[in-house]
């Protein structure tokens, strides 16, 4: 539809843009981005240099050669409508037996492709509740099924695809009526971390696509007051990219200063967890035993965002046979130090140089996503049998006849 502009009694139309004028416009925005990355690489290049100073990154040294990994993930199909919002949600588990690098067994958890589970929204939420809502769901069959793998399988390693915690988007606001979802969600969490501990299991969350700033606040905020009193010249380096690292994510100044095989020196989730808007809502001595760093795993691609807890190793390490396709004797020990657990995420990742991300997660994705013929099979079931004339009504938008 073209703009108009009310003049009095009359109604100009804004002329359409010459493709010259246009082409100036792309012109402009590419160039834009030509030079961002040209700072970034600036402020990588200082990263760098602050390193030798400040020992920011740690190398690969080994290669394991066995190890038993599960990866958990879930799949989610939101549908709303006049009066209700249907749910569809699956969580699956991969489970990997490795053995002299060779993937010796693969099983999974409950079971090859699980059916998915409906769930109907009838609370009379807003658009964003609804949604909230529908990730507590995903997030509580993902955790159910992760906590069944600690507890029932021989894992030394189990991975969560996305954050080991709920993020601020799945809270929801103060006095909603899903707070007491919200309050249950977080007890599963909490029982996952005891079970983690119980069973001496590494708990670890991979970040596909990080946004986070936890390293370049650091780097900013506490390293460079460090750096300045062990090298000047390099400390004024760094602090010349100071706007470029306070307006960066972690991920695209660490993709030009890290090497493959080299990771973050960990550091805790939160500075101030009393402070965070979801951290506060757990146990105090939780927050303090996550840790967050980052890992490139390939030259051409994105390092990874890693949240993991590190056990005592006072677990038993022990679990049940209740898991499809039975267990594997753990022949290689348990994670038990930092560098340990990177060199498993590193081999589990190096698969394929443009997508580094551990196949164990890639497999339970392909197990726990919804495709288009469940769905449409699941909501026509439900609305079949509903009959109903009024509540699920398509909205408006979703069923324009033009």
């Amino acid at each position: 539809m073209q703009q108009t502009q009310q003049t009095g009694q009359k109604q100009t139309l804004h002329p359409p843009q010459q493709p010259h004028m246009q082409e100036d416009k792309f012109k402009q925005v590419a160039n834009q981005i030509r030079d961002l990355e040209t700072r970034q690489k600036q402020a990588a290049d200082a990263i760098i240099s602050a390193d030798k100073e400040l020992h920011l990154f740690n190398t690969i040294k080994n290669e394991p050669k066995n190890m038993t990994v599960a990866g958990v993930d879930g799949g989610l199909h939101l549908r709303r409508f006049h009066g209700a919002d249907l749910i569809l949600t699956r969580a699956a588990a991969a489970i990997f037996s490795i053995e002299n690098q060779k993937l010796k067994k693969t099983r999974y958890s409950p079971e090859l492709i699980p059916q998915p589970k409906p769930y109907c929204l009838t609370n009379a939420l807003d658009s964003e509740e609804s949604m909230i809502s529908a990730s507590i769901h995903r997030l509580r069959e993902e955790i159910t099924t992760a906590i069944c793998v600690a507890e029932k399988e021989n894992v030394e390693l189990l991975l969560l695809d996305g954050s080991i915690f709920p993020q601020n988007a799945d809270k929801p606001r103060a006095g909603s009526k899903l707070n007491t979802e919200y309050n249950s969600l977080l007890s599963l969490y909490e029982k996952l971390y005891k079970t983690c501990e119980k069973t001496n299991t590494t708990l670890a969350g991979i970040v596909e696509d990080s946004r986070g700033t936890i390293f370049c606040t650091t780097l900013v905020e506490d390293h460079a007051k460090k750096l300045e009193e062990k090298n000047k010249a390099t400390a004024l380096k760094l602090t010349g990219n100071k706007k470029t690292i306070e307006t960066s994510t972690d991920t695209t100044l660490l993709f030009f200063a890290m090497k493959k095989k080299q990771y973050t020196t960990p550091q805790p989730y939160s500075k101030d967890p009393r402070k965070h808007p979801v951290l506060k809502d757990f146990p105090k001595e939780i927050p303090e035993k996550i840790k967050v760093s980052y890992l490139k795993n390939s030259e051409f691609d994105r390092p990874l965002r890693i949240e993991f807890m590190l056990n005592d190793s006072k677990g038993t390490g022990k679990g049940k046979e209740e898991c499809i396709g039975g267990n594997d004797n753990n022949k290689s020990g348990r994670i038990k130090s930092e560098q340990n657990l990177m060199e498993k995420i590193f081999f589990l990742s190096s698969s394929f140089r443009t997508y580094a991300y551990p196949t164990v997660l890639i497999e339970a994705d392909l197990r726990a996503k919804l495709k288009y013929e469940e769905v449409e099979f699941a909501l026509n079931s439900v609305i079949d049998q509903a009959r109903s004339t009024s509540i699920l009504l398509e909205l408006r938008r979703d069923s324009r006849p033009f």
